[in-house]
This record gives structure tokens, sequence and C-alpha cells, in this order.
């Protein structure tokens, strides 16, 4: 891997990392090979099958090991990143991720295969955490765009500062709020607020515990709580908004009218018009916007006609048409 220069080395102030572009290639590639690398169970679950003599439902354990050693990963990333240096935090989880390919390759049992997927997951956290980490504290005005473009190697997803992505048509640039700790903790003076976040019931909820972990951490006591889908439909879009804070996805539309839906679960009045709508909610923050997710469509090359815009994949579906 290329190196890190640390600046409290070189400078005075310190606190931030110097990446040359052989570095920012570096952990592009690593997240390019790190999407490849989760791209591949599903095509490969058959072949599992075949190599070790299991069931399909079976040979599905390999989400449940990877996602269980991604999450302790995760973890162990953000109390490394506190102790030891960058460098070291980036080493330890690439050499689990190749510890684990190696095992992956070898496995001559399906317990050592998944122990094997278990450490690749450690070292997938770990890698995940720690380069975003490492990139968003790098030295520069334009991090945000650098964690956008790395990982767009990777998923398909980018950061948000708003309701509307900034490459949709309607997009209005606002200042953005930056990210201060310090100030959040002299707000607070002290004090710790507890509060309860609501959540669809998915698992081991990483990116709840992650909202719960960076809160936490200037003050604020998070209990997640998992419901099924119709409750927390219910709680949340239910006349009462019986909720005080609440993890949502909202599908996004051409003409910008879901910002309608989102000022009224917000409480507040709705604006007259999109550009408005996105000033009020970084004037009045009701809404702290975590990320704009991606997809990516595949069709069969039988089938033509196709053709996608911002709508998605089916406003043509009348003229499709399949090939004998």
């Amino acid at each position: 891997m290329a190196e890190v220069i640390d600046l409290a080395r070189v400078t005075p102030g310190g606190g931030r990392v110097l990446l040359p572009k052989t570095a920012l290639s570096a952990v592009a590639a690593t997240f390019l090979l790190m999407g490849l690398l989760a791209a591949a169970y599903g095509p490969l679950l058959e072949h599992l099958v075949r190599r070790f003599g299991i069931s399909l439902p079976v040979a599905g354990e390999v989400f449940s090991a990877h996602f269980a050693g991604a999450l302790i990963g995760v973890f162990g990333s953000m109390w490394a990143m506190e102790r030891i240096s960058g460098r070291l935090a980036i080493w330890v989880p690439l050499g689990c991720l190749a510890l684990g390919c190696g095992v992956v390759a070898l496995a001559p049992s399906w317990p050592t295969f998944l122990a094997g997927v278990f450490v690749v997951g450690l070292g997938f956290g770990g890698l995940d955490l720690g380069l975003n980490q490492l990139v968003a504290h790098s030295e520069g005005p334009r991090r945000s765009a650098m964690l956008n473009v790395l990982n767009s190697a990777y998923g398909f997803g980018s950061v948000a500062d708003g309701p509307v992505p900034p490459d949709v048509p309607g997009y209005a640039p606002v200042r953005p709020v930056p990210t201060n700790p310090d100030s959040a903790r002299r707000l607070l003076g002290g004090r710790r607020i507890a509060f309860e976040l609501l959540a669809v019931g998915s698992g081991e909820a990483a990116l709840e515990q992650m909202i719960q972990a960076r809160l936490g951490a200037v003050g604020f006591d998070v209990a997640i709580r998992q419901l099924e889908l119709t409750a927390f439909l219910a709680r949340v879009n239910g006349r009462q908004r019986d909720f005080t804070a609440a993890v949502v996805g909202t599908p996004g539309d051409p003409g910008l009218g879901y910002l309608t839906a989102l000022t009224e679960l917000a409480g507040l009045r709705p604006a007259a018009d999109a550009a408005r709508a996105q000033r009020l909610f970084r004037v009045s923050l009701p809404v702290a916007f975590l990320y704009h997710a991606r997809g990516v469509q595949g069709m069969n090359r039988r089938v033509g006609g196709v053709r996608m815009d911002l709508r998605g994949e089916l406003p043509t579906i009348a003229r499709w048409l399949t090939a004998p």
C-alpha cells in the first residue's frame, strides 16, 4: 500500500494525514476488490453446494458468517483508530482479508470454510470503516467528493448533505454543516439525553449501532428499537407521529415530490418549491441525511426495447420484447 504521511509529525497543528495520488489509487483499488468479493458470494452458492455436499439453505450461511465478521470488524476498527496509527489500523484488517481468502480457498470442510469467511468479514468491516475514516480525516477541502468517488468503486451510494443528490435536476446547493463533536458536547453542557431510535428489524442493525455509537460519544443515550414493518409504519407515518427519532428510507422521484412528504413527516409546513424545501431542511435541520443510495439494473440479452432514465427501469415496459 502507498505510504501515508502523518501531518502530526511534520506540522505543528497535525491531526490530519496527507494522501498522495498513489495512496488514493490504492484505496480505490481496495474498495473495488472488496466490492467484487462481496458480489461473488451469490454466484458461488451452487458451487459450494457441490463442493461440500450441503444444501442451498446451508450454503446461505456464508452471508451470516461474513456480516457477523464485518460487524465485529467495524467496531474493532472504531476502537483501534483511536489507539493505534492509521497505517497499522489498515494493515491489520488487510491481513485478515488475505488470511481469510487463503482459508476459503484451501478449506477442507464446511466449518473451516465458514471460519475463513468470518475472518474475511473481519477484514472487510475493518477496511470499510478504516479507509473511509482515513480519507475523511485527510488534508484538503474536497474530502466529501473524494469519499464519493472512492466508494463508487465499491458500492452504489454517496454521502448525503441534503435530501436531493447533487446530480439530480432541481438540486439546490446549500452550505454544508460541519461535523463538530466538541461543539455538540459544549451545547449539552455535560448532560446526557436519552431517546429511542426506531428501525425496521433487519438483523444486526449495523447502521443503527453506528449512529448509536457516534451519538453516545457526545452525550446521547440512544436505545435502538427494531419493529416489524407494519408496526414501524404505524408509529412513524401514523397520525400521532409516535416517535422521537427513526431511521427511514425515502424513494425519490424526478419531480422531487417526496420533499413534501419529508417536510410533513418532520412536522414542518411544506415549502413553495423544491429549492426552498432544501434550504428549509438545512436551516431547521429536522432530518440528518446519511447517504443517497444508488442501484444497478441488469437485463437478459434476449430482452430488448428497454430504456432506463431517472425514473428507473419500468417507464418503457410497454415496449419491451423478448427475442426467440
